[in-house]
Order: C-alpha cells, then sequence, then structure tokens
C-alpha cells in the first residue's frame, strides 16, 4: 500500500515530458536509514519509445539526426542501442506497462513502468529549462547506462556501475 494511488500515477504520467527528472520516496523502506534526504530516489521520465520519438523527431532535433545519417531519434536509438531499444520498447515484466522510466535500482540500470516506479508515497518532478536537442542527447546519455549495475559503493568517480542519483546527474 503506497499513498500515491494509480488515478494520480496516471495524473503524473499526462503532465510529464521526455527527459524530466522525477523525485520519489516510499515510507517505511529501511534503505531510508543508509540515505540522507528525503528524497531516497530519483530517475529520468522518458515516455514510452513511440512518445519519445514522436517527442524528439521535431525541428532542429530531427534535423541534428538526419546529419548523423539517421531518419531521427527512434532510428538512431535503435540502430545504436538496440538491446536497450528492445527493452525499453517491451511491455515491463512487473505489471506489463509500457516502459517509461529509465533508473538504476537494485536489478541495475533499467526501464521501468509508471506504475512500478512512481508506486511511492511522495513524488516530485523538475523540467530542465533546456533546449529540446539537449535533452535528447542526454536521453542518448542515459541509454549509455542501460544494464550497468547498481553501485552499492556509492563510488560516484566509477562509470562502471551507477546508483540513482548519480545516474541521473552523469
Amino acid at each position: 500500500y503506497y499513498l500515491i494511488s494509480d488515478e494520480q500515477i496516471a495524473d503524473i504520467v499526462a503532465n510529464l515530458e521526455p527527459g524530466d527528472i522525477f523525485f520519489e520516496r516510499r515510507n517505511w523502506y529501511l534503505s531510508n536509514i543508509f540515505i540522507p534526504g528525503f528524497w531516497p530516489h530519483a530517475g529520468i521520465y522518458v515516455g514510452t519509445f513511440e512518445q519519445a520519438s514522436e517527442y524528439f523527431d521535431r525541428d532542429d532535433v530531427q534535423s541534428y539526426f538526419r546529419l548523423l545519417g539517421y531518419e531521427g531519434f527512434g532510428d538512431y536509438v535503435e540502430q545504436s542501442f538496440p538491446d536497450a531499444a528492445a527493452s525499453w520498447k517491451a511491455p515491463n515484466h512487473y505489471d506489463h506497462q509500457p516502459n517509461r522510466i529509465i533508473e538504476s535500482i537494485r536489478d541495475g540500470v533499467v526501464f521501468s513502468s509508471a506504475t512500478e516506479a512512481y508506486a511511492a508515497d511522495f513524488i516530485g518532478a523538475v523540467r530542465p529549462r533546456l533546449p529540446r536537442l539537449d535533452k535528447a542527447k542526454a536521453v542518448i546519455h542515459a541509454l549509455t547506462f542501460w544494464g550497468s549495475e547498481y553501485d552499492y559503493d556509492f563510488n560516484f568517480r566509477n562509470d562502471d556501475s551507477v546508483f540513482c542519483t548519480e545516474f541521473v546527474a552523469k
């Protein structure tokens, strides 16, 4: 049982854009004792693969990827990160909902559904004031970490594994 309802999750998702950053807290988790601050977890909202492709395949962003020899954002992701793209497009293993989040959890850097990621007691989100192209590049950079292990040592200098806020920061 969490304080955020499924209806509230749907409302939150309806107002997010690819590249938004979320913070969450699940009360009563033992890990809260070891992680300082109110928000022990963060991740990146990317939307479904189709939503992200539609959001980014406009104007200067699409022109950027065409200059690189791709149809657009989605084509670049599919060709450069085929395994990550397949995981992003597949129904979520937890609840069979569309994957919309990329985050670092105990399983490593994975895609999650909004229902899985936002099943929490508190959620906050911020929208970086960046051009769409910069957001697209940030999502692409996040994909370079997909499949990485979770960093239980919380070592910010090591890119072989990442913890959640380190992942978002990088």
